[in-house]
């Protein structure tokens, strides 16, 4: 009986060892752990009647994996459940968003979600969610300055135009030979995360302009609706605000996130999510992101290159999505995927009418999975990254051998794309 209680001691102490450390929103460190082994928290979730500072504070205190049903919050230390007060971290003009239900059926596969409602984009987008921030305290490379951000390089009389001259520049020593391996810190600056009522990331997209995203339709008019945040220069998604990785050297590398509103939202007219056909779609932030060594932009092509793709062409994925576990991935990972001739994709998927789309992959353990939708399929061309495709839809379950996954075609669409970006065509 000693040697139980010795080992379910010993299983304790590893598991605290174990836990994340995290930030409260109102400053100090807590522990990352479900939300039904933190009483106040749980307790709070569990009234019937919440007020907005509950809402808030247990938003905020929100830590978990986005894609994962089961909750975890940023938990006090024991010392301070007794005395737990319900003080939000505020900022002008918010609104509180409620968390969706998340299905866990295992059953259902990558289809995109199809919302019945015909009034879907004459809903307002929510305004910005409360996020957790850190103490005035903390060292000056962790604060974010709101105030300031909202309003650098913000000119919305500026006629938004695609560059072709700066665009793709990935400067990252990142390794390029890979199968679903951590990028860089600093790998593929253009890559968005969408962020969705509740604080959902449930799709990717890629900056095309410092003003525009361009994504999956199915990421915008979804069962969840349109995003509401843009997360830049994203890398971690499980910390918050800033990422710390270990470089080969034994320094370090940090990134903090940019988080903008989204302000307008608009999938290509002839969209069916159905039929998953002109599965593509634009995302308008509500300002300017600044450019830097983490926030880039992709180019879009100028020329048809499909006919030039061969069993010998690869192309690189990146993104959040589910990895070998199963889970989502905290952080952003890379896989290289082989070029698939269209007429095999259509064997494979032969009830869809495939139009316009590019597909890849077929590797086994090697795909794109739940969470990458909307992200762009990347082609490298004089060491200049391409988005050639906006990933849509793939087989049921990741990483099949002879199942690839099926891209949007971007050519097809780079001139409704520009109509957009400069203006020509009204967004919603």
């Amino acid at each position: 009986m000693r040697d139980v209680r010795v080992y379910c001691v010993l299983l304790c102490s590893l598991a605290i060892c174990a836990a994340k450390i995290c930030k409260i929103p109102n400053g100090g460190a807590g522990e990352c752990r479900p939300i039904e082994k933190c009483k106040p928290l749980y307790d709070l979730d569990n009234k019937p009647y919440k007020t907005e500072a509950d809402e808030t504070i247990l938003h905020q205190s929100f830590c978990g994996n986005p894609f994962n049903p089961n909750i975890k919050v940023c938990c006090p230390p024991r010392s301070q459940w007794t005395n737990f007060r319900i003080k939000p971290v505020l900022f002008p003009d918010h609104t509180v968003i409620s968390t969706p239900a998340i299905s866990s059926n295992p059953d259902i596969d990558r289809t995109p979600y199809i919302n019945k409602d015909p009034d879907i984009n004459k809903i307002p987008v929510p305004g910005p969610a409360v996020l957790s921030i850190p103490d005035r305290n903390d060292p000056p490379d962790v604060i974010i300055n709101y105030n300031q951000l909202s309003h650098q390089n913000e000119d919305n009389n500026v006629k938004e135009e695609i560059s072709t001259s700066t665009c793709g520049i990935d400067t990252s020593s990142g390794n390029k030979i890979f199968g679903g391996e951590a990028t860089n810190i600093d790998q593929y600056p253009w890559l968005v995360v969408l962020e969705y009522s509740g604080g959902l990331l449930l799709c990717g997209g890629s900056l095309i302009t410092t003003k525009f995203i361009m994504t999956a339709a199915h990421c915008i008019n979804g069962i969840n609706r349109p995003p509401v945040f843009a997360r830049l220069a994203e890398y971690n998604i499980t910390s918050f605000p800033t990422d710390v990785v270990e470089t080969d050297g034994g320094g370090e590398d940090s990134i903090t996130v940019t988080i903008i509103p989204v302000e307008k939202t608009l999938v290509h007219h002839e969209h069916n999510l159905r039929l998953r056909t002109h599965d593509i779609g634009l995302v308008k932030l509500s300002r300017n992101a600044v450019l830097s060594d983490f926030i880039k932009i992709i180019c879009l092509p100028t020329t048809d290159l499909l006919p030039q793709f061969n069993k010998k062409t690869n192309f690189t994925l990146a993104g959040w999505g589910s990895d070998e576990t199963g889970g989502a991935s905290d952080v952003k990972k890379h896989v290289m995927l082989p070029f698939v001739k269209e007429d095999h994709c259509k064997r494979i998927y032969a009830d869809l009418p495939l139009l316009n789309v590019v597909c890849a992959g077929g590797e086994a353990g090697k795909d794109s999975c739940d969470g990458d939708s909307g992200g762009p399929l990347m082609y490298e061309v004089e060491q200049k990254y391409i988005a050639v495709g906006v990933l849509s839809f793939g087989y049921r379950q990741c990483g099949i051998a002879d199942r690839p996954s099926v891209y949007t075609n971007v050519f097809k669409y780079v001139k409704w794309i520009n109509d957009v970006v400069e203006g020509r065509i009204p967004m919603n």
